[in-house]
């Protein structure tokens, strides 16, 4: 068996030699022999000397050749930047009453309370936040002793919300304000260079992203498992509609979710139209019955699913017949049963 090891600093560096840096440029004069003219010669490959701050840079075993570490846009809609040593994550709100910056500096706390890291200094006015020390793996991951890792990292983040109203968005910036790092118990006291110290708050942030996203994640899921006030109406061309006492992407969501269960099989979805294209069979007797829900009179066939959000927190959906007809009146009521015992988990448990 073979086995192999290498230092933290050996893994930021080339696997060759860097021999290269003895090398010195002497070219040789170009010689003519005697009794021939020497010819004229241009100055275009001349290799000009190197300026001062030519040289201030990194470079042999001192250059990191490791990949930039990537700044993830794990929540959807949100948008990366990074600056020198600094990096910004920004989030859009998805709604016109969400209050994103608030929603993100609670989310903040909570991210640093699960990994049990205190916060050492707050200022509310300004929505800054400095952490405690937090105790990591070369991933900003928790430490665990127990895996036998070798790189310990002891850091603190300075954590600020930017608020941007004009554009509905809140941008959460991290920078690197301590470092502590630890090779087998042993401290490593190599500064760090701006590249790393980009990279560790590239690191940090994904983590939070991720914390985030699970949690909105969670939220929506909640939002799922409960009625959203479904009642008969109007949509805004004054056609019969079901009117959800909910917002758009609310409704989107729950409708994709319970159509299956009416017999819709989702063909195509377009949701910036708020377009659902399905295709109907009719479920059998006994499938109603082991669904919990009362059936309804629709040839099977080609139906669209139209939504359109009337208020922020209404929304009304349109049945549609291939033809971009709108369904009979009379089938319209009778799905509205089904429809909101499928929508309503109580409703459609009492069914059963």
């Amino acid at each position: 068996m073979l086995a192999g090891c290498g230092s933290m600093a050996e893994r930021k560096q080339a696997n060759r030699d860097f021999d290269y840096r003895d090398v010195k440029l002497s070219p040789a004069p170009f010689k003519v022999p005697q009794n021939l003219t020497a010819p004229a010669f241009a100055n275009d490959y001349v290799i000009p000397p190197l300026k001062a701050e030519a040289t201030a840079g990194a470079v042999g075993p001192e250059v990191d050749v490791r990949p930039p570490a990537q700044l993830l846009n794990i929540v959807p809609g949100s948008r990366a930047e990074t600056g020198k040593q600094d990096v910004t994550m920004w989030y859009t709100a998805r709604a016109a009453d969400q209050k994103i910056e608030s929603e993100i500096w609670s989310m903040l706390f909570n991210f640093l309370a699960s990994r049990g890291v205190a916060v050492a200094n707050l200022d509310l006015q300004n929505r800054v936040l400095e952490s405690d020390w937090i105790t990591s793996n070369s991933m900003i991951t928790a430490w665990d002793p127990d895996a036998d890792e070798e790189f310990q990292l002891r850091q603190r983040y300075r954590f600020t919300i930017v608020n941007d109203a004009s554009r509905h968005r809140a941008g959460l910036n991290v920078q690197l304000i301590a470092h502590e790092a630890y090779v087998d118990g042993d401290r490593d006291t190599t500064p760090l260079t701006d590249l790393e110290r980009r990279r560790y708050c590239v690191r940090a942030l994904n983590q939070v992203s991720l914390y985030v996203d699970k949690q909105l994640k969670a939220r929506q899921q909640q939002v799922a498992q409960q009625g959203l006030g479904l009642r008969l109406g109007f949509d805004g061309n004054g056609q019969p509609a079901w009117i959800a006492q909910s917002n758009f992407d609310t409704t989107w969501k729950r409708v994709l979710q319970v159509l299956p269960q009416l017999g819709f099989t989702v063909q195509n979805t377009q949701q910036a139209l708020g377009l659902i294209e399905v295709k109907y069979n009719d479920p059998s007797a006994d499938e109603w019955k082991k669904k919990g829900l009362t059936p309804f009179q629709l040839d099977s066939g080609k139906y669209r699913v139209q939504l359109g959000e009337m208020e922020p927190k209404k929304t009304a959906i349109t049945l549609l017949d291939e033809d971009k007809k709108l369904v009979n009146s009379n089938v319209i009521s009778q799905i509205y049963i089904t429809l909101s015992q499928a929508l309503d988990p109580q409703a459609a448990q009492g069914g059963k």
